[in-house]
C-alpha cells in the first residue's frame, strides 16, 4: 500500500490589516516533491560531508631507528599521509643536546624539506658536519584539522667514506624507505 502525501494546511490573511484567515489544505504536488527531495539530498550531502573528516595517517612512514649515510652522498628520507582535509607534512627535529622539538628548516646546501613530504639531506664536505643537522633525530609530522601524528624516531648519522670506522657502511646502502643520491650529480 502506497502512503500518500501529508496534507499541508496554509493559513492566509483575508487582508493585509485583518486578523482572520482563511485555511486551505493543500497536498503537494510533483514540483513541490522533487523540491523536498532535492533539500533531502543537499542536507544528506551536508551530513556525508560533515561526518567524514579523516585524521591523518601514514601511507609511507619513514623507518625507526639509526640510519648511517656518508657524507659524500647525501640522503632522501620520505614520509607521506592521508586524511581529509588532505594533512600538510613537516618535520621536526631534535639535536642530541636540544630538549624540545623544532620544525626542520631548509637550510641551504644542508637540509631541505620537500613539500612532497620528503626531507633531503645534501651530500656535504666533512668541515660541514654540523651535528645539529647531520647526528639529529628527525619525525615526520602529518597534521590536520582533525588531528596530528607523529612517526617514529629516524636518528641519522653521517660519517665520512675516508674514515675506517665508517668505511663498513660507506657502500650505497639503500634501506627500505630511505634512498641514497648525490645531490650535487642532480644540480649540474
Amino acid at each position: 500500500m502506497i502512503a500518500s502525501p501529508p496534507t499541508v494546511t496554509i493559513a492566509t490573511p483575508l487582508s493585509p490589516s485583518s486578523s482572520a484567515s482563511t485555511r486551505r489544505n493543500i497536498r503537494p504536488g510533483a514540483s513541490e516533491k522533487r523540491q523536498q527531495q532535492r533539500q533531502l539530498k543537499q542536507e544528506n550531502s551536508n551530513m556525508r560531508a560533515f561526518n567524514y573528516l579523516e585524521g591523518p595517517r601514514f601511507t609511507y612512514e619513514p623507518p625507526g631507528g639509526i640510519v648511517h649515510y656518508s657524507n659524500d652522498t647525501g640522503i632522501s628520507i620520505h614520509c607521506s599521509a592521508t586524511g581529509l582535509p588532505k594533512p600538510q607534512i613537516f618535520w621536526i627535529v631534535s639535536a642530541s643536546v636540544a630538549l624540545t622539538d623544532r620544525v626542520a628548516t631548509k637550510i641551504a646546501r644542508l637540509r631541505e624539506p620537500l613539500m612532497n613530504g620528503s626531507i633531503i639531506f645534501a651530500a656535504f664536505a666533512a668541515s660541514a658536519y654540523r651535528q645539529d643537522i647531520h647526528s639529529a633525530t628527525y619525525r615526520c609530522v602529518a597534521e590536520n584539522t582533525v588531528g596530528l601524528i607523529i612517526s617514529r624516531a629516524v636518528h641519522l648519522r653521517a660519517g665520512e667514506c675516508q674514515s675506517s670506522a665508517f668505511l663498513a657502511s660507506c657502500p650505497r646502502l639503500v634501506l627500505v624507505s630511505v634512498h641514497l643520491f648525490s645531490l650535487f650529480d642532480q644540480l649540474r
